[in-house]
This record gives C-alpha cells, sequence and structure tokens, in this order.
C-alpha cells in the first residue's frame, strides 16, 4: 500500500511529472503535508515515516486546519496527502486555500475516509468519488491492474491483500483507474487544468487498515 502512495508522489503528483521526473527528485526532494485531522489511529504516522526514510521526499505532518490558515506556507509544498477522517469543519479561507493550492499546480492524494472530508463540488471532484456507507467488515481482496501504469508495473495481478472497502459512488467521469476490485476501479487519477496551471490528484478507496502499511 505505501509503495503505491510513495509511487505516485514521486512520479505523478504536483509539479514534478515529465520524463526528468527521477532526476528531479534526486536533487530537490518531493515537500508533502501530511494532512490527518480526525485520524487517531497509527496510520499517519506509519505514511510520515515510510515517506521520511527516503531521502526523494521530505515530509511534514499536521493534525490541525491551521496548516492551511496560510497559502503562502501552503505553496512551499508540491503535494497534499489527505490521510483524514469524517467531514472537517473548516474556515472559509482554509477551504478556499486548499482550493488555490489545487489550482496553482499542487497535487493532492486523498486515501480512504479522506472522500469524507468536503461536501462542496470541487472537493468531491477532485477525488472523484463519495462514500456512501462505512466498511462493517474485513475482507480479503483480489486487486486487479487496469492496463499498463508505472504505478503498478511492479506489483503482481491480481495482488491479494486485506482491507476494509468502504461503498462508494464514483461521481467524477474523468477517474484513470489504476487497480480494481471485480471490475470497479478501487484506485485511480486525474489530471485537473485551471486558469493558472494543471495539476493531478490521485485518490485509493482502501487504506484504514494499519497492515495494509506494512506491504
Amino acid at each position: 500500500m505505501k509503495q503505491i502512495l510513495f509511487l505516485f508522489l514521486l512520479l505523478y503528483v504536483g509539479k514534478m511529472m515529465g520524463q526528468d521526473t527521477l532526476l528531479q527528485a534526486e536533487l530537490t526532494p518531493l515537500k508533502v503535508l501530511v494532512y490527518a485531522e480526525g485520524d487517531t489511529s497509527i496510520i499517519p504516522f506509519e505514511i510520515y515515516n515510510f515517506l521520511q526514510a527516503d531521502p526523494s521526499i521530505d515530509p511534514d505532518i499536521s493534525y490541525e486546519s491551521s496548516a492551511f490558515n496560510s497559502l503562502e506556507k501552503l505553496q512551499t509544498y508540491d503535494a497534499i496527502l489527505m490521510a483524514t477522517k469524517g467531514s472537517l469543519s473548516w474556515a472559509f479561507n482554509q477551504r478556499l486555500h486548499l482550493q488555490s493550492f489545487v489550482e496553482n499546480g499542487g497535487g493532492l492524494v486523498g486515501i480512504a475516509r479522506a472522500a469524507e472530508a468536503f461536501d462542496d463540488s470541487f472537493y468531491k471532484k477532485l477525488i472523484g468519488a463519495r462514500i456512501t456507507a462505512l466498511a462493517d467488515s474485513f475482507s480479503i481482496l483480489d486487486l486487479e491492474k487496469e492496463g499498463y501504469h508505472l504505478i503498478t508495473e511492479a506489483f503482481p495481478s491480481p495482488w491479494k491483500t486485506g482491507e476494509h472497502i468502504p461503498s462508494y459512488e464514483i461521481i467524477s467521469p474523468d477517474i484513470q483507474p489504476l487497480l480494481s476490485i471485480q471490475n470497479k476501479p478501487i484506485a485511480w487519477y486525474q489530471d485537473h487544468a485551471y486558469a493558472n496551471d494543471s495539476s493531478r490528484s490521485f485518490y485509493l478507496a482502501i487504506g484504514e487498515d494499519p497492515l495494509s502499511y506494512s506491504n
């Protein structure tokens, strides 16, 4: 699981896209904000520690919405990784700063219940789905790769893993599937074009089990 997040951050999110991505990452680490409001589990620290161990990524972690008070500070990051749980109550300017960050080329990664964070049309389109019901049991899943992609190239297909999988509805027509379960996409990315810049978002519908981050 964490290898997928790492590869997506390194190769496809934010300002570091193109053939020179890996060389650029060696020279300038990718700055990532791991944002984990509402999640009191060990998962955010597992993600943070994994990213911190790699010299090509320079992560920070925050549980407080004050991390979004300053757009200038937010724009020092290349990507934001949303590892949140539940609906978030942010001030208007904080929501606006997140939107401005993305519209000016910043990347966004959402995992599992990050889809619950906000109900506005901009964020829902950015994630690409909305959760309709939380998982009530642990399931053994066979993940299938969707076509060829550098993110999933090294993984077997099917890829067996155990997870809690919520019920969700895909609401964006622009998703590019990476992994699926029984022909339903479970991980995807989207490219977004705005007036000032373009950006990329990634969503992984699973990721609530701490053991997932050991593989």
